[in-house]
């Protein structure tokens, strides 16, 4: 997650339309086969303002939650950050990866990943341990063990209630994505990075011209 902020605007700025490497174009490749957003791409591909403003507001969120979950700060709350970073990872471009599920595992991985760290916290060698550990007042109102660290103030049997219907909802959503991206539950195995589906729509003729627009809706004109 830092090494996206890294990479994107130390590195090379990323952030300039009129580059190569523009941010906003890798996000238009996420359209053909996203899965639940595909609306909430087609809006922000086709209004290129908002789309960079879009970009970049994702791109700080993830600096801030990749780095504070290295220093163990807020942990919880950063957990879940990483879910919703992930899912939408997951949903947008899980059917990516010419040679493997390289997308998919990403997004999956940060769900279980998020999910886990909200269920511990952080260990020892963390900020939010060094702040309970010297009793700093923070620590003390209830709601910093439900977004830093420390023991979660929820009865045992409610926390096993949580742990498993949150173990089976990230298993269902890892088998239901898997089988829809890629059919690797059951069927025919496919890989659409390989084989794009392209969609065309709005074709018109005018004036001896014709025009459509493609999946990534950038328009063409042919004559």
């Amino acid at each position: 997650m830092v090494k996206s902020f890294w990479r994107r605007l130390i590195l090379e700025n990323k952030f300039d339309p009129e580059s190569a490497g523009y941010i906003g174009e890798k996000f238009n490749h996420f359209l053909p086969n996203a899965l639940g957003i595909k609306p909430i791409i087609q809006y922000l591909v086709s209004t290129p303002d908002l789309l960079w403003w879009a970009m970049a507001v994702f791109t700080v969120v993830e600096a801030i939650v990749g780095l504070f979950i290295m220093l163990g700060l807020f942990t919880r709350m950063m957990s879940i950050g990483v879910f919703g970073l992930a899912m939408g990872i997951l949903l947008g471009s899980g059917w990516l990866g010419t040679t493997c599920l390289d997308e998919w595992q990403i997004g999956i991985l940060g769900l279980a990943a998020g999910f886990t760290i909200f269920l511990s916290g952080s260990g020892k060698l963390s900020i939010d341990y060094f702040l309970i550990n010297r009793q700093y007042k923070i620590t003390h109102y209830k709601w910093f063990n439900w977004l830093g660290s420390g023991v979660l103030p929820v009865k045992l049997n409610v926390l096993h209630r949580i742990v498993f219907t949150g173990s089976i909802t990230i298993l269902f959503i890892t088998l239901f994505t898997n089988q829809y991206f890629h059919g690797g539950v059951w069927g025919e195995l496919h890989n659409k990075s390989i084989k794009p589906k392209i969609e065309i729509e709005h074709a018109k003729i005018s004036d001896n011209s014709l025009s459509f627009q493609v999946f990534t809706w950038t328009s063409m004109v042919l004559k």
